[in-house]
């Protein structure tokens, strides 16, 4: 999902859909957009899950895997992912307060939106093709459009 943060609102703008992909893939297909709509590698701020700094058995870590492939400027936690309340709620707020705007073809990206579902204990229902597209937006919302005690509602005692 490709988004950009214009005055503490993501507009999400276009979506790159590879089922049943890996992070080689990925950053192929992220710098292949990148050339067909003439932005720089550079340009390209990359979020992450932290677990991808974790050494595969096979091979290198996906953090490695990207910034081999160019994708050098990466922002994830620092020690772990947050948890999934946190994420579900600034994604809620950002959503709520009209921080996110997507652009209405982004098929995949709406649908994983419309179709992710959280059990009575606060877990994600994670089905073979769902929650990539909200956990990776979820990650750009805690670093960019944050929670804040300030911020109005969602604030439980």
């Amino acid at each position: 999902t490709l988004m950009q943060n214009n005055r503490g609102v993501l507009q999400v703008f276009a979506e790159i859909w590879l089922p049943h992909s890996n992070t080689e893939k990925m950053a192929r297909a992220i710098l292949d957009w990148g050339v067909k709509n003439k932005v720089p590698p550079h340009h390209f701020r990359v979020f992450p899950d932290a677990t991808g700094r974790s050494r595969r058995t096979s091979g290198p870590s996906d953090h490695k895997v990207l910034r081999s492939a160019g994708l050098r400027r990466l922002t994830f936690p620092k020690e772990s992912n947050p948890p999934v309340s946190t994420r579900l709620n600034t994604v809620n707020a950002a959503l709520y307060h009209r921080r996110a705007i997507f652009d209405p073809s982004l098929v995949h990206t709406i649908e994983d939106f419309e179709q992710t579902a959280v059990t009575d204990e606060g877990d994600l229902v994670k089905g073979p093709n769902r929650t990539h597209c909200t956990d990776g937006f979820g990650y750009v919302a805690i670093h960019e459009v944050p929670l804040r005690a300030d911020s109005g509602g969602l604030l439980a005692a």
